[in-house]
């Protein structure tokens, strides 16, 4: 019970403490670049562009199997979004959403997450336990922007 009451001062926003892992693809090449074509040593194009020397080290894995065809997708940085949807999946979820609010037929929040729910299940998307066992997607994913 004393779960519930907590729960309720918990802030919803995470801030982050660090800016570790906020590095761009294109800092990324740059310090690929280095070792690569310049031959500098892979410690010392980490430092030099302030990066982790084991994630430089894996991107140029990533590019260089890339580059010779072995892997279809380019290599990215960074931490993968955990989502549901894909970008387009998303956006026809909310354009329908808003077509039935334009229609005068909004539908209430609770309705929009079971809506949502079932479409993932539709497309056969792998979701979170909480979304199967409540039957509706998660809140955080029908607020305002912004807020």
């Amino acid at each position: 019970m004393s779960c519930d009451k907590n729960r309720e001062k918990m802030p919803t926003d995470y801030k982050r403490k660090t800016d570790r892992g906020m590095a761009s693809r294109e800092i990324y090449d740059l310090a690929a670049e280095e070792v690569t074509l310049r031959q500098k040593s892979l410690r010392d194009a980490a430092s030099s562009y302030n990066l982790n020397h084991t994630s430089l080290y894996r991107y140029i894995k990533k590019k260089t199997a890339y580059e010779a065809n072995e892997i279809a997708t380019s290599p990215t940085v960074g931490y993968p979004e955990k989502t549901v949807f894909t970008a387009s999946e998303e956006k026809i979820l909310c354009d329908y959403l808003l077509n039935c609010a334009a229609a005068n037929f909004g539908l209430k929040t609770k309705e929009a997450r079971s809506f949502a729910y079932r479409l993932a299940v539709e497309y056969n998307k792998k979701n979170p336990s909480s979304w199967t066992e409540h039957e509706m997607g998660a809140v955080f994913g029908m607020q305002k922007p912004g807020s």
